[in-house]
């Protein structure tokens, strides 16, 4: 309903409008689906190949929900009113389900060496340990996305920053995890620490708005606030202008390490135990049904044409040119000779002469063949066509 109501607002610039639809969506805490780093890059890439199609945000996002609940039979135990996980009516094969995950696994391998108990719970199918699990994905997600809104309000429209109007690259990057280390936050915050007094002051308090509103903050959400709220309180105390640069500058470093340490803390949403019950990782199946695979619907196309043109199949009197062509395409080797393609595809027509009508329409034919990269001209041969092998489609 979000994508719908967006759609038509295209004097927004195209890759605001896609921030916009995305954020009201699948980027909301409270959303049970989340695009992994993979398939985020691939719904970005798509959205700038198909000349930023809002169609195509529909197209995508409607793809991957119905993908991901038909392959994941869990994702029925979600409650999608408050993004809690229904325990009370698991079967015991969906505990079992659960337990096979293979975050899950890691997980559990983890706990054994460090919390036994737990681990014994977690391996009986324990319905409130699971439910716990849940809640911990969710708040770390929470905790991922408000801090990703507290980074892009420090660094959004610094000079000399490659993530200045790329908000949605930005969150592909905390995706990506080990956020501290990815060298574009690095330089982001670098040079965030050197703005003015002014410009400085004004971008903590707009990154600390961000959290205020923020209902029962995660302890890692609390302890950002506070790191925030503790620099405000420290500018106003020491009296920070921009007469006194030393102090500013210590503060200002500061700041941006500790910060630095924070992200440091975040982990990859790959790890979080139970990811694979709100996170889309299939890529490959994405850009699959995104993309499709072209080189297998143009040989359908070639060789059923009726499946599209909507004839009797017996009817041959109907086949485009290009298509008896392309059957006669598959009966030569590596190098076709002009004289015998033609020669047979008179042939094929049922005719013993060829005509100037068949001339032309053979040699339309092997352009459009040309076109769609089946054949090449050779100099290996004169009157001869090369086979194209097609690798890259």
């Amino acid at each position: 309903a979000v994508v719908s109501t967006q759609s038509g607002h295209y004097g927004r610039a195209p890759t605001a409008l896609l921030e916009k639809i995305l954020s009201q969506t699948i980027l909301m805490p409270h959303i049970p689906f989340k695009l992994s780093y993979e398939s985020f890059e691939v719904l970005l890439s798509r959205f700038s190949l198909s000349t930023y199609s809002v169609q195509e945000i529909i197209k995508a996002i409607k793809i991957t929900i119905l993908h991901h609940a038909i392959h994941q039979p869990l994702v029925k135990l979600i409650n999608f009113e408050d993004c809690s996980l229904d325990i009370s009516k698991i079967t015991d094969d969906e505990k079992d389900l659960v337990i096979q995950l293979p975050s899950m696994q890691k997980h559990i391998e983890r706990l054994i060496v460090s919390d036994k108990a737990t681990a014994l719970k977690l391996l009986e199918g324990d319905g409130d340990s699971i439910a716990n699990l849940f809640m911990e994905c969710k708040s770390n997600y929470e905790t991922l996305y408000h801090t990703y809104c507290v980074i892009h309000k420090l660094v959004k429209g610094i000079p000399g920053n490659s993530l200045v109007s790329k908000p949605l690259e930005l969150f592909s990057l905390f995706l990506r995890g080990e956020t501290s280390s990815v060298p574009e936050i690095r330089t982001a915050l670098k040079c965030f620490g050197m703005l003015s007094c002014d410009e400085f002051w004004s971008r903590l308090q707009d990154a600390y708005y961000v959290l205020e509103p923020v209902e029962s903050k995660s302890p890692k959400l609390q302890l950002l606030a506070k790191v925030i709220k503790m620099q405000i309180d420290k500018l106003i105390s020491e009296e920070v202008t921009e007469t006194t640069k030393d102090v500013l500058k210590n503060a200002q470093s500061t700041f941006v390490s500790r910060i630095d340490n924070f992200l440091s803390t975040l982990s990859c949403p790959g790890a979080w135990p139970l990811n694979e019950l709100l996170w889309f990782t299939d890529h490959t199946a994405f850009q699959t049904l995104l993309v499709g695979k072209v080189r297998a619907a143009i040989h359908r196309g070639l060789s059923k044409p009726h499946v599209y043109l909507q004839y009797p199949a017996e009817d041959d009197s109907l086949i485009p040119n290009v298509c008896h062509l392309y059957r006669l395409y598959h009966e030569h080797g590596k190098l076709i000779s002009l004289h015998d393609w033609i020669k047979s595809y008179v042939t094929s027509l049922g005719k013993k002469k060829v005509t100037q009508l068949d001339h032309a329409r053979f040699f339309q034919a092997a352009s459009e063949l040309h076109f769609l990269g089946y054949i090449k001209p050779t100099r290996r041969k004169t009157d001869h066509f090369a086979k194209m092998s097609l690798l890259g489609y």
